[in-house]
C-alpha cells in the first residue's frame, strides 16, 4: 500500500521532536509481503508489520501537543538567570538590602511599623530633629530629667536637667550656684553671678557689691549685721563664740556668755556649767522626772526610771508584778501564790508548790493529841487544849506540819516540852522561849514543834478571807479585828489555823495581836506593834481577857 509523501514527512517531524524510535517507511515502489499477497490473490502468512502500526504513525496527541513543542517558561527563566549583588538578598522576584529595607528588615517579609525605619537590620523609631532615641523612646537630652546629656543619666531628686546638666531646682528668684540656690541680687558670696564674692564690709545690693552699713545697735560681722549683745556666735564682739555645754543651749546675755537652757529630758542637777545638763531625767532613777526625785526601793523589785516616771525595773527571782502597779513592786510570789502559780493568772485548784500546782496540805492529816489538864481559874476553861509534840525542826517545817493537822503552834507550861516555836515571826527569827521572858530564834534553827487545838472546836475547815504569798509559802489568813482571847483561839481552831501576826506575813502594823499564852492559867499574851517582845494582862480568876486584834492563818504549801 502506497502512503502519501506528506505523511512520511510528518512522521519524520514527529521523530525529530520526540524521543520515539524512527520508523523506516519503504518507498511506494517497494513491494511488501502484504502487497504481493493482495496482487497475486495468493494466501500468504503475513506477520503484523510494526512499521505501519497506526498508533505509532498517527498519534495526534504526540504530534500536535503545544505544551511540549513550545513552552516559553521552560525555555527562558529570567529570575533564575539574574543573580543579586553581594550585599543583597533575593526576596520573591527582586533583590533587596535587608539592613535598610523597611519591607524586609532583617529578614524577607519582616516589615517595619509606620514611623519606623530599618537600621542595621532592625526596625527603629525615627526621632524628630533634636531628639535622641533612648531605651525605645525619643528624648531631648538637653532637658530630660531621666536622660540628661546622655541616655540613662537621671537627675537626682531636687535637681533639674538644664542644658544637658543636672542642676539644683531652685524656686523663682533663685539661681543654682554649686550646691546652693542663691539670690544673685543680695548674696555677698554670689553677687550678680555665681562665685562673685563681695569684700569685707561690703554687702550685695541689686546684684552689685557695696559698702555694708548696719543700723544701730547692730554691728558688721563678716557679711552680716549682728547684735553682739545676744548673738552666741558673736558675744560681745565679732567672732567671740560662747562655748557649747552638753545638753544645754548656748546663750549670750548683754555681751557675756551665760548658762543656757537644758534641752528637753535633761537637767543641771549639780549647778556646774562645765558639764552642762548632765542628768537625764527620763532615765535616771535618782533624778526621775526632776532633780532629786529618786525612785524608792520597791518590794521584791529593782526600781527604774522610764520617760521620767518610776517603774519596775526587774523583779526578784520567783516574783512578778501581776497587777501592773509599780508602787507595790513585784507583789506576787509565783512559787507559792495559788492564784498566780508559776505565772500571773495561773490559778491552782489546790495549792501552789514551787511554782507548780499541787494538792493542798491543809488538814491532810488527822489530829488527836493529848488533852492538857484543867487549870480551874481561866475564863471558860480557855487554856485547855489537845497538843502533840512533833519533835525538833526549822520553823517553816513546823508551820507546815501544823497546817497538815489543822492545828496551831502552842507550847506552854502544861505541854511537853514547855518551849518551842510560836506562830509569830519577825523576818528571819520567830518567837520561842519560856514564860515570862520573850525569846526568839533563827527560823532555820531546830526547835521543838508543839501543835495544839482548842478542845471546844467543832470543825477545822472554816473559810478564811485572804491569801498572800510570803517567803515561798502561801498563807490563807484573816484579820478578825479586836476580839477577846477565848474568841480568837476558837476562831483559829475552827479554821484549822494558828494565831499569827502581820509580821508573820512580812507586814507591819500599829496594833497588838494575840498569841497563845506560854503561862496559860489566867494570863493572856500579845505581840506589840513593834513585833519585838510581848505584853500580857493578868486578870482575876475566871475573868475574861482584854480585847486585842486577832489574826489567824495557815500555810497551804
Amino acid at each position: 500500500m502506497l502512503r502519501p509523501h506528506w505523511l512520511l514527512g510528518l512522521g519524520a517531524i514527529v521523530a525529530a521532536c520526540s524521543n520515539a524510535p524512527v520508523v523506516n517507511v519503504p518507498p511506494d515502489d517497494v513491494v511488501t509481503e502484504r502487497d504481493a499477497a493482495v496482487a497475486s490473490d495468493t494466501p500468504v502468512a503475513v506477520t503484523p508489520d510494526v512499521v505501519v502500526t497506526p498508533d505509532v504513525v498517527v498519534t495526534p496527541d504526540v504530534v500536535v501537543t503545544p505544551d511540549v513543542v513550545a513552552t516559553p517558561d521552560v525555555v527562558v527563566t529570567p529570575d533564575v538567570v539574574v543573580p543579586c549583588g553581594s550585599a543583597e538578598t533575593r526576596c520573591g522576584a527582586r533583590c533587596t538590602n535587608l539592613t535598610t529595607d523597611v519591607l524586609n528588615c532583617g529578614a524577607c517579609g519582616s516589615a517595619c511599623a509606620p514611623g519606623q525605619e530599618c537600621r542595621a537590620g532592625a526596625c527603629q523609631i525615627v526621632c524628630p530633629s533634636g531628639q535622641t532615641l533612648c531605651n525605645g523612646l525619643c528624648a531631648t537630652l538637653a532637658n530630660d530629667n531621666r536622660n540628661c546629656g546622655a541616655c540613662g543619666n537621671a537627675c537626682a531628686p531636687g535637681r533639674l536637667c538644664t542644658g544637658g546638666m543636672c542642676v539644683l531646682e531652685c524656686s523663682a528668684g533663685l539661681t543654682p550656684c554649686g550646691d546652693r540656690c542663691v539670690n544673685l541680687q543680695n548674696d555677698p558670696s554670689h553677687c550678680g553671678r555665681c562665685g562673685e564674692l563681695c569684700g569685707n564690709g561690703q554687702s550685695c545690693v541689686a546684684g552689685a557689691c557695696r559698702g555694708m552699713v548696719c543700723p544701730s545697735p547692730l554691728s558688721v560681722c563678716g557679711m552680716s549685721c549682728v547684735d553682739t549683745r545676744y548673738d552666741p556666735d558673736h558675744c560681745g564682739a565679732c567672732g567671740r563664740a560662747c562655748p557649747p555645754y552638753p545638753n544645754m543651749t548656748r546663750t549670750c546675755g548683754n555681751g557675756a556668755c551665760v548658762p543656757g537652757v537644758c534641752v528637753t529630758g535633761f537637767a543641771d542637777c549639780n549647778g556646774m556649767n562645765v558639764d552642762g545638763c548632765e542628768v537625764s531625767t527620763r532615765s535616771d532613777p535618782n533624778n526621775c522626772g526632776a532633780c532629786g526625785r529618786a525612785c524608792t526601793t520597791l518590794p521584791n523589785a529593782a526600781a527604774a526610771c522610764a520617760d521620767g516616771a518610776c517603774v519596775i525595773g526587774t523583779c526578784g527571782p520567783g516574783f512578778a508584778s501581776c497587777d501592773g502597779n509599780a508602787s507595790n513592786g513585784c507583789e506576787v510570789d509565783l512559787r507559792a501564790d495559788r492564784m498566780n502559780c508559776g505565772a500571773c493568772g495561773n490559778v491552782c485548784p489546790g495549792t501552789c508548790r514551787d511554782g507548780v500546782c499541787a494538792e493542798s496540805l491543809h488538814n491532810s492529816l488527822p489530829f488527836t493529841g493529848t488533852l492538857t489538864p484543867t487549870m480551874g481559874c481561866q475564863f471558860n476553861n480557855t487554856h485547855q487544849y489537845r497538843y502533840e509534840n512533833l519533835g525538833n525542826m526549822p520553823w517553816r517545817d513546823c508551820v507546815r506540819e501544823a497546817s497538815r493537822r489543822g492545828a496551831m503552834l502552842a507550847p506552854s507550861a502544861y505541854t511537853t516540852p514547855t518551849t518551842g516555836w510560836g506562830g509569830h515571826r519577825r523576818g528571819g527569827v520567830a518567837m520561842t522561849g519560856r514564860w515570862p521572858t520573850y525569846q526568839e530564834a533563827a527560823i532555820t534553827s531546830s526547835e521543838a514543834c508543839v501543835v495544839a487545838r482548842d478542845h471546844r472546836a467543832t470543825t477545822r475547815d472554816a473559810a478564811l478571807s485572804d491569801t498572800v504569798s510570803y517567803d515561798g509559802q502561801t498563807w490563807r489568813f484573816q484579820d478578825y479585828g479586836p476580839r477577846f482571847f477565848d474568841e480568837c483561839q476558837l476562831l483559829a481552831a475552827n479554821a484549822g489555823a494558828m494565831l499569827i501576826t502581820p509580821h508573820t506575813l512580812g507586814r507591819t502594823t500599829g496594833d497588838n495581836y494575840w498569841v497563845p499564852s506560854q503561862h496559860t492559867y489566867n494570863t493572856y499574851s500579845w505581840i506589840p506593834a513593834s513585833g519585838s517582845g510581848f505584853g500580857h494582862n493578868d486578870v482575876g480568876c475566871n475573868a475574861r481577857s482584854s480585847m486585842q486584834r486577832c489574826m489567824v492563818g495557815y500555810v497551804d504549801n
